[in-house]
Protein backbone atom coordinates (compact mmCIF):
# COMPACT_ATOMS: atom_id res chain seq x y z
CA UNK A 1 0.00 0.00 0.00
CA UNK A 2 1.31 3.52 -0.99
CA UNK A 3 0.54 7.27 -0.05
CA UNK A 4 -2.46 7.44 -3.13
CA UNK A 5 -3.94 4.01 -1.54
CA UNK A 6 -4.26 5.48 1.79
CA UNK A 7 -5.37 8.80 0.64
CA UNK A 8 -8.52 6.71 -1.06
CA UNK A 9 -8.97 4.86 2.13
CA UNK A 10 -9.17 7.72 4.26
CA UNK A 11 -11.48 9.73 1.66
CA UNK A 12 -13.84 7.11 1.73
CA UNK A 13 -13.69 6.79 5.91
CA UNK A 14 -14.39 10.66 5.36
CA UNK A 15 -17.20 9.94 3.13
CA UNK A 16 -19.08 7.09 5.31
CA UNK A 17 -19.03 9.53 7.81
CA UNK A 18 -20.51 12.54 5.90
CA UNK A 19 -23.31 10.05 5.55
CA UNK A 20 -23.39 8.62 9.12
CA UNK A 21 -23.11 12.04 10.47
CA UNK A 22 -25.69 13.12 8.19
CA UNK A 23 -28.32 10.20 9.40
CA UNK A 24 -27.76 11.45 12.75
CA UNK A 25 -29.09 14.67 12.35
CA UNK A 26 -32.01 13.44 11.10
CA UNK A 27 -32.76 13.71 14.75
CA UNK A 28 -33.03 16.90 14.88
CA UNK A 29 -35.63 17.07 11.96
CA UNK A 30 -37.92 14.98 14.00
CA UNK A 31 -38.19 17.03 16.74
CA UNK A 32 -38.64 20.04 14.39
CA UNK A 33 -41.79 18.33 12.89
CA UNK A 34 -44.07 18.81 15.28
CA UNK A 35 -43.63 23.12 15.50
CA UNK A 36 -45.36 24.94 12.76
CA UNK A 37 -44.27 28.24 13.45
CA UNK A 38 -42.40 29.55 10.54
CA UNK A 39 -39.40 29.88 12.38
CA UNK A 40 -39.43 26.62 12.96
CA UNK A 41 -40.26 25.67 9.01
CA UNK A 42 -37.20 28.03 8.35
CA UNK A 43 -34.63 25.96 10.83
CA UNK A 44 -36.06 22.76 9.10
CA UNK A 45 -35.62 23.90 5.62
CA UNK A 46 -32.27 24.85 6.75
CA UNK A 47 -31.55 21.52 8.41
CA UNK A 48 -33.00 19.94 5.63
CA UNK A 49 -30.54 21.85 2.77
CA UNK A 50 -27.71 20.65 5.30
CA UNK A 51 -28.74 17.01 5.36
CA UNK A 52 -28.92 16.69 1.45
CA UNK A 53 -25.77 18.30 1.02
CA UNK A 54 -24.11 16.80 3.32
CA UNK A 55 -25.39 13.12 1.85
CA UNK A 56 -24.42 14.16 -1.53
CA UNK A 57 -21.01 15.23 -0.66
CA UNK A 58 -20.52 11.88 1.11
CA UNK A 59 -21.39 9.77 -1.42
CA UNK A 60 -19.23 11.91 -4.17
CA UNK A 61 -16.35 11.40 -1.94
CA UNK A 62 -16.67 8.01 -1.43
CA UNK A 63 -17.48 7.74 -5.49
CA UNK A 64 -14.76 9.80 -6.25
CA UNK A 65 -12.05 8.73 -3.83
CA UNK A 66 -10.08 6.96 -6.00
CA UNK A 67 -9.86 9.62 -8.51
CA UNK A 68 -8.55 12.20 -5.85
CA UNK A 69 -6.38 10.14 -4.80
CA UNK A 70 -4.66 9.80 -7.81
CA UNK A 71 -4.76 12.87 -8.84
CA UNK A 72 -3.12 13.81 -5.40
CA UNK A 73 -0.56 11.14 -5.26
CA UNK A 74 2.16 10.39 -8.19
CA UNK A 75 2.36 6.14 -7.90
CA UNK A 76 6.12 6.06 -7.86
CA UNK A 77 7.24 9.12 -5.63
CA UNK A 78 6.09 7.58 -2.50
CA UNK A 79 7.35 4.22 -0.07
CA UNK A 80 5.06 1.74 0.42
CA UNK A 81 3.45 1.01 3.61
CA UNK A 82 3.69 -1.92 5.25
CA UNK A 83 0.14 -2.44 7.18
CA UNK A 84 -2.25 -3.68 4.45
CA UNK A 85 -5.02 -2.17 3.14
CA UNK A 86 -8.01 -4.12 5.19
CA UNK A 87 -6.20 -4.15 8.55
CA UNK A 88 -6.18 -0.28 8.36
CA UNK A 89 -9.29 0.27 7.26
CA UNK A 90 -10.29 -2.10 10.05
CA UNK A 91 -8.55 0.52 12.21
CA UNK A 92 -10.84 3.45 10.97
CA UNK A 93 -14.01 1.78 11.08
CA UNK A 94 -13.43 0.94 14.71
CA UNK A 95 -12.20 3.92 15.35
CA UNK A 96 -15.25 5.47 14.07
CA UNK A 97 -17.47 2.75 15.66
CA UNK A 98 -16.51 4.01 18.97
CA UNK A 99 -16.43 7.55 18.17
CA UNK A 100 -20.72 7.22 17.34
CA UNK A 101 -21.03 5.08 20.73
CA UNK A 102 -19.27 8.03 22.88
CA UNK A 103 -21.73 10.42 20.98
CA UNK A 104 -24.31 7.83 21.78
CA UNK A 105 -23.71 7.48 25.40
CA UNK A 106 -22.99 11.64 25.58
CA UNK A 107 -26.87 11.87 24.20
CA UNK A 108 -27.86 9.32 26.41
CA UNK A 109 -26.10 11.12 29.59
CA UNK A 110 -28.05 14.17 28.48
CA UNK A 111 -31.14 12.24 28.67
CA UNK A 112 -30.46 10.90 32.31
CA UNK A 113 -29.18 14.31 33.39
CA UNK A 114 -32.92 15.64 32.05
CA UNK A 115 -34.57 12.68 34.03
CA UNK A 116 -32.51 13.60 37.21
CA UNK A 117 -33.33 17.34 37.13
CA UNK A 118 -36.95 16.41 36.54
CA UNK A 119 -38.70 18.60 39.03
CA UNK A 120 -41.03 16.10 41.91
CA UNK A 121 -44.12 18.24 41.26
CA UNK A 122 -43.88 17.18 37.67
CA UNK A 123 -46.91 14.48 37.11
CA UNK A 124 -45.28 13.30 33.63
CA UNK A 125 -43.90 9.87 33.01
CA UNK A 126 -40.09 10.14 32.22
CA UNK A 127 -40.86 8.96 28.13
CA UNK A 128 -43.13 12.05 28.09
CA UNK A 129 -40.79 14.55 29.38
CA UNK A 130 -37.89 12.85 27.80
CA UNK A 131 -39.67 13.39 24.31
CA UNK A 132 -40.51 16.98 25.30
CA UNK A 133 -37.79 18.22 25.95
CA UNK A 134 -35.11 16.19 24.85
CA UNK A 135 -36.49 14.44 21.11
CA UNK A 136 -33.17 15.11 19.54
CA UNK A 137 -31.01 13.73 22.24
CA UNK A 138 -33.30 10.58 22.21
CA UNK A 139 -33.46 9.95 18.86
CA UNK A 140 -29.49 11.19 18.31
CA UNK A 141 -28.62 8.87 21.25
CA UNK A 142 -30.57 5.69 19.37
CA UNK A 143 -29.30 6.22 15.62
CA UNK A 144 -25.57 6.64 16.88
CA UNK A 145 -25.38 3.54 19.54
CA UNK A 146 -27.16 1.21 16.78
CA UNK A 147 -24.66 2.55 13.98
CA UNK A 148 -21.45 2.51 16.39
CA UNK A 149 -22.19 -1.05 17.40
CA UNK A 150 -23.01 -2.20 13.67
CA UNK A 151 -19.42 -0.62 12.74
CA UNK A 152 -17.83 -2.13 15.50
CA UNK A 153 -20.07 -5.79 14.99
CA UNK A 154 -19.35 -5.40 10.72
CA UNK A 155 -16.15 -4.13 10.30
CA UNK A 156 -14.44 -6.94 8.41
CA UNK A 157 -17.29 -6.96 5.84
CA UNK A 158 -17.17 -3.17 5.99
CA UNK A 159 -13.56 -3.04 5.39
CA UNK A 160 -13.60 -6.25 2.50
CA UNK A 161 -16.05 -4.68 0.46
CA UNK A 162 -14.51 -1.18 0.90
CA UNK A 163 -11.14 -2.47 0.50
CA UNK A 164 -11.79 -4.70 -2.57
CA UNK A 165 -13.46 -1.77 -4.23
CA UNK A 166 -10.28 0.10 -3.68
CA UNK A 167 -8.13 -2.30 -5.00
CA UNK A 168 -10.60 -2.99 -8.68
CA UNK A 169 -10.16 0.80 -9.17
CA UNK A 170 -6.21 1.13 -8.12
CA UNK A 171 -5.36 -1.72 -10.48
CA UNK A 172 -7.42 0.02 -13.39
Amino acid sequence: MNARTLAALLLKVWGITAIVSALISLGSYAAALPFSSSEARAVLLSNTAGFILSVVAGVVVLKFATAIATRLFEPSVDAPLVIPAEALLRVFLVTLGLYLCVEGLRNSAVIGFELALKPSWDRAGALETIWDRQREALVSAAVELVSGVAFLRFRRQLSDALATSIDRKSVV
